[in-house]
């Protein structure tokens, strides 16, 4: 059996997602809004499209972060590789086949620390007390589970 294949949650067929926005760019992909059309409703998700030079150690990694759970450290609903249907559909494979991007399919915040921390005029004592405490709680969770963030 295919190493990579032990992974995925999904079944034979793909998850398709509407490409609503594009919330980012940085030096190991993009990161886009997309939705989830499903019997049960819509379903709003962040896709982290990795730029397809990935090794062994980042499909390890991606699967590490889909065993986490804590309140402080963001959700992966799901790992795959990626098919470009057109510029506003992505399907989410459970195998490699020919696809050249690897995504990972994250739950999606309002907003970032980053974001939030440049349009506060006044940064709140109080709520920088929180914002350090709830960063510091999800740290020591993933030292508990023996993972060290870079």
């Amino acid at each position: 059996m295919d190493f990579l294949n032990r992974w995925w949650s999904g079944g034979p067929s793909p998850r398709t997602l509407v490409n609503e926005a594009k919330l980012g760019e940085g030096s190991y992909g993009s990161v886009f809004k997309v939705k989830e059309r499903r019997d049960e409703g819509e379903q709003s998700f962040a896709l982290k499209v990795i730029k397809f030079d990935t090794s062994q150690r980042d499909f390890k990694e991606a699967h590490l972060l889909q065993t986490l759970d804590h309140e402080n450290i963001l959700k992966v609903k799901d790992i795959g590789f990626l098919s470009e249907k057109d510029e506003f559909h992505f399907e989410l494979w459970n195998s490699r086949g020919l696809f050249r991007n690897f995504a990972i399919l994250l739950e999606l915040c309002d907003s970032d620390l980053k974001t939030k921390l440049e349009t506060m005029e006044v940064v709140d004592h109080e709520w920088s007390l929180e914002m350090t405490r709830q960063l510091l709680d999800g740290l020591r969770y993933l030292h508990t589970e023996d993972v060290m963030h870079r």
